[in-house]
């Protein structure tokens, strides 16, 4: 299997704003078929909110017991656990990075007593290195072949467009992040720093998210996922885009922080089967 590359430009669809309460949405995460959790970052008690697939807010539940730093992502494994990743790392200088781990929250009520797995990433050795090597800036996560997937938002200066990939065991206790490979993606921050990640419900396709684009891998053998197919979709816009979730084995949900001039974040849809598409018929048109 070769590696293959492609460009798409779709542009995802407005679904509905979000509750006022979620002005930081940082991480996206479905459960069940109208059941989405998303959460806000630094600034905010350490909630988890229950959104139903309108956007609607339905309930939140309190991590008893936290004191996050910054909340970045959210996993789920389809059946019993639901992760929540306390893992931003925008001065590459964190020692104390964190993963939540409670039953599946939509079977809670009010509040979760979450285990703690706290890690370390297998290739920082200094804190923070060096302007041109700080790649250990953490906001996307999955949960995929009984692992914790994890992607770098990469902060380096001058920026070199890396994106790194951890596997790490998702058992409570002390755990060390293996970098596993990594991939280019392009000299635009905003398009190639991520922000988020997702898998879909087959398994046979990934979703990384940045503020202005979405890389769509598939064909990939096991988790390698940057040795699949990758089309890579451009957005017309520079938003602060900072969740997405697989609704299907094709669409996608992507919510978006609160902006600076009062407008409340959003919901947005894009269908990844449509990038592709899109992506083959450039090719043919060539």
């Amino acid at each position: 299997m070769g590696f293959i590359c492609g460009k798409a430009q779709i542009d995802p669809i407005f679904i509905s704003d979000l509750p006022i309460d979620i002005d930081e949405s940082s991480g996206l995460q479905k459960t069940g078929n109208n059941s989405f959790w998303s959460h806000n970052d630094t600034d905010s008690d350490p909630l988890i909110f229950n959104l139903d697939a309108s956007g609607n807010f339905l309930e939140e539940i309190v991590l008893q017991g936290v004191s996050h730093v910054d909340l970045e992502d959210l996993a789920y494994d389809g059946e019993i656990f639901f992760y929540v990743g306390d893992f931003g790392n925008n001065l590459n200088d964190r020692t104390d990075l964190k993963i939540y781990r409670i039953p599946n929250p939509d079977l809670l009520s009010d509040f979760a007593n979450p285990e703690v797995i706290n890690f370390t990433l297998s290739d920082q050795t200094e804190f923070p290195p060096t302007e041109n090597e700080q790649n250990f800036d953490i906001e996307a996560m999955f949960y995929f072949g009984g692992n914790l997937h994890l992607f770098s938002r990469n902060r380096s200066n001058p920026f070199d467009g890396i994106i790194k990939h951890y596997r790490l065991n998702p058992e409570p206790g002390n755990q060390v992040a293996e970098l596993v490979n990594s991939t280019f993606g392009n000299l635009s921050s905003n398009h190639s720093s991520i922000t988020a990640a997702d898998v879909n419900e087959s398994g046979s396709r990934i979703a990384l998210l940045s503020n202005s684009s979405v890389f769509i891998f598939r064909n990939f053998d096991g988790d390698n996922f940057f040795g699949g197919d990758l089309t890579y979709n451009f957005f017309n816009t520079t938003k602060p885009r900072e969740g997405i979730a697989f609704i299907d084995n094709c669409k996608v949900r992507i919510s978006q922080e609160a902006d600076d001039f009062g407008n409340l974040g959003q919901v947005e849809e894009l269908n990844s089967c449509d990038i592709v598409l899109s992506d083959e018929a450039a090719d043919k048109a060539k």
